[in-house]
């Protein structure tokens, strides 16, 4: 088992992290990528030797002011694809480091059946995907779930319905480019969000929609999936109610965690936690506590 904590590229926030016993990091890029104009080089962004001190697992993308940095539906617009790159060259970077493949994340919101009908916007997506595999050999590239229902600066917008449109794009693109480089994300606090909201959906339908249950997510994901992302939420699920430790919800963590070991245990766990204070990460520290004291009963299996 591998526990995996994310942080920015901070010595500081790093350290806190390290000091408190995760195996890894997944890296959260952020407005370095923006501060200055294009081509960047990767030593000029940020200080190189914070990728030295523990090992990368995975380097997620900007999320951005209203979450669009890192969707594959915009990052691939011309106005933002720098930082795609930008994103597999820290990526590389750190794979060179540590000698091992390291994940560039991506979330993909949009409905998979209606994207390859649309041979404009797919064929642009399988030319960029092909330029990033063959400049940067030890990157794989890792499709996380979002939530269908998401907030934008004037309101709220539908993203896709399908709770396995993930599943379908890396089948897809690992046909299309003939590559094991492409991976499946789960996000279970945003699979927990996708079924409270499409449940509710499907219940306001004069129709025979069968409801969601979290092991569709892992089901789905299954064959694809290296990396989960483990967290909760409470209430709507969004802002300060997004990525929810589970010290008041032990049932949930072990329900979680068996469905991992039936379905992904070869997926690393990484710790998505919300925290008061980011140099003090209590929340990383309490959780990556229960998932080693609740997975013990079937670590060796």
């Amino acid at each position: 088992m591998k526990i995996v904590a994310k942080s920015i590229l901070n010595k500081e926030q790093i350290m806190d992290k390290v000091n408190k016993g995760c195996d890894a990091l997944e890296l959260q890029l952020g407005e370095e990528l923006y501060t200055s104009p294009p081509p960047h080089n990767v030593k000029d962004l940020f200080d190189n030797n914070l990728l030295n001190i523990i090992d990368v697992y995975s380097v997620h993308l900007p999320l951005g002011k209203h979450r669009f940095d890192s969707n594959l539906d915009d990052v691939f617009s011309s106005d933002r694809i720098f930082a795609f790159f930008d994103g597999c060259s820290i990526a590389q970077k750190s794979a060179k480091i540590w000698n091992h493949p390291v994940r560039l994340i991506l979330h993909f919101e949009m409905d998979f059946d209606k994207m390859i009908r649309a041979d404009y916007i797919t064929n642009h997506i399988i030319k960029v995907f092909n330029k990033a595999l063959k400049n940067y050999p030890d990157v794989i590239f890792a499709i996380e779930n979002v939530i269908p229902l998401l907030p934008k600066k004037n309101g709220w917008y539908l993203g896709s319905i399908g709770f396995d449109d993930c599943a379908k794009l890396v089948e897809y693109l690992r046909a299309k480019l003939n590559t094991d480089r492409f991976s499946v994300v789960l996000d279970t606090c945003h699979a927990g969000m996708s079924i409270y909201y499409l449940n509710a959906l499907y219940s306001l339908l004069n129709s025979k929609h069968d409801t969601y249950i979290i092991e569709d997510f892992f089901r789905a994901y299954s064959e694809y999936c290296d990396t989960i992302h483990l967290c909760t939420f409470t209430g709507d699920g969004f802002y300060e109610n997004h990525g929810i430790g589970f010290k008041d919800n032990i049932e949930l963590l072990e329900e979680y965690l068996n469905l991992w070991n039936r379905y992904t245990k070869n997926a690393a766990l990484v710790l998505e936690l919300r925290e008061d204070n980011y140099l003090n990460s209590i929340n990383f520290y309490e959780n990556s506590l229960l998932v080693k004291k609740y997975s013990d009963s079937f670590r060796d299996i």
